[in-house]
């Protein structure tokens, strides 16, 4: 009842109208094994295995090396934590990179109806642009709102830093970017198996 284990797989697929965006394929493969310690924490270690297959870019493995664990403090607070190394290698004269992963959130419910999250990330992302893949810094803040039985409605404000890196020696176009963005959603819950959601993002 204490001891689980996880196997997740997944597929990403990212395309764009406009000829100069590069789009890409990423398929992953995580494991993990779950221990529940005690009333109030879970604990996990994993590895996670990936194939990224840019359209014009070198085509990229990587592995991580991963924990995670969930803190409970009370009925209503609860802690989110996932980081590790990734190792990652390329198709082309790049040498291997060795960079952290990491994810952190915290979610506080005052009440049944209403849920408030914070949440950090650093990660590793394929670039829409040729020969770069970018790191992501950022965090977000959201709260959702239960308006009338399975109606819902969130609002998220969240700041990423877009650092871009080279996959190909010599590439002049690396460069720094940082976004705002801020969505507002309304989620219907047609039952536990099925939710639809209609947002806007600015």
């Amino acid at each position: 009842d204490l001891t689980s284990l996880e196997v997740n797989g997944m597929y990403w697929r990212f395309d764009y109208l406009e000829p100069v965006f590069q789009g890409y394929n990423d398929i992953r493969n995580e494991d993990w094994l779950n221990r529940q310690i005690g009333d109030k924490v879970t604990a996990s270690v994993g590895a996670a295995f990936g194939y990224l297959t840019p359209q014009d870019t070198a085509n990229q493995t990587y592995e991580q090396a991963l924990v995670r664990g969930q803190y409970r403090l009370t009925g209503k607070l609860f802690f989110n934590a996932y980081g590790g190394v990734e190792v990652r290698q390329f198709s082309s004269n790049v040498p291997d990179t060795v960079k952290p992963v990491l994810s952190v959130s915290a979610v506080y419910q005052p009440r049944e109806t209403t849920s408030l999250t914070l949440e950090a990330h650093r990660r590793e992302e394929a670039s829409p642009f040729v020969n770069e893949n970018y790191t992501d810094l950022g965090f977000s803040a959201s709260v959702r709102q239960q308006l009338a039985g399975s109606l819902f409605a969130g609002l998220t404000a969240a700041f990423d830093n877009i650092k871009y890196n080279e996959t190909l020696q010599n590439n002049i176009q690396v460069r720094n970017d940082n976004y705002l963005n801020v969505s507002i959603n309304i989620d219907y819950e047609f039952n536990r198996h099925l939710m639809g959601t209609l947002f806007y993002t600015y």
